[in-house]
């Protein structure tokens, strides 16, 4: 017969194991917008096969913005900070400065992006996108860019990547089970 004492050792013991999980987690300790969850994890590109490069989305310690990065092999050539509180946000890239912003719909699905730079010599860049999550394991980034006149728009399409991928990246932390909320 289990006593109160067991049961209350157990339920302790379980306590301690859900902690450390939990301690382990890339989100752990981050205080993560639920609308960036379906995001967070590796994609690769869905139209690509073999080497093309990753993307990983992981949190940051800013609840409403994520870091995107373009990871090929194990090396980072590439990091973007994207923001979903709707307010611009200074910044520079290379040698241009301006403001990007980034703001979610209401069903927490789509993200809208816009931007603006100048750079050298007073040229403009000015952009804008939007990231779709079409299901639990795709999503899409449309955007477009303008340079003194000169549009050009581009899709991609990401998949989520196979975890023994991402884990074979160094981001093996980053996959988590994705599902619509």
């Amino acid at each position: 017969m289990t006593t109160k004492r067991e049961l209350g050792r157990a339920a302790f013991a379980l306590g301690i194991a859900v902690a450390a999980l939990g301690a382990a987690s890339p989100l752990a300790g981050q205080d993560v917008d639920p609308r960036w969850l379906p995001w967070l994890g590796c994609w690769q590109p869905a139209a690509e096969a073999g080497d093309a490069d990753l993307i990983c989305v992981r949190p940051t310690d800013v609840p409403l913005a994520v870091e995107i990065l373009r990871v090929s092999g194990s090396d980072v050539v590439a990091s973007e900070m994207v923001w979903g509180d709707g307010r611009r946000h200074e910044t520079t890239r290379e040698s241009c400065t301006g403001w990007e912003e980034g703001a979610f719909s209401e069903d927490g699905r789509r993200l809208f992006l816009n931007s603006s730079f100048t750079c050298e010599g007073g040229v403009t860049q000015e952009g804008g996108g939007i990231l779709a999550m079409a299901s639990p394991a795709v999503w899409l980034d449309v955007r477009v860019a303008g340079m003194s006149g000169e549009n050009m728009a581009w899709v991609q399409r990401f998949q989520a990547a196979d975890p023994e991928v991402a884990e074979a990246a160094g981001f093996g932390d980053l996959f988590l089970d994705r599902a619509w909320s």
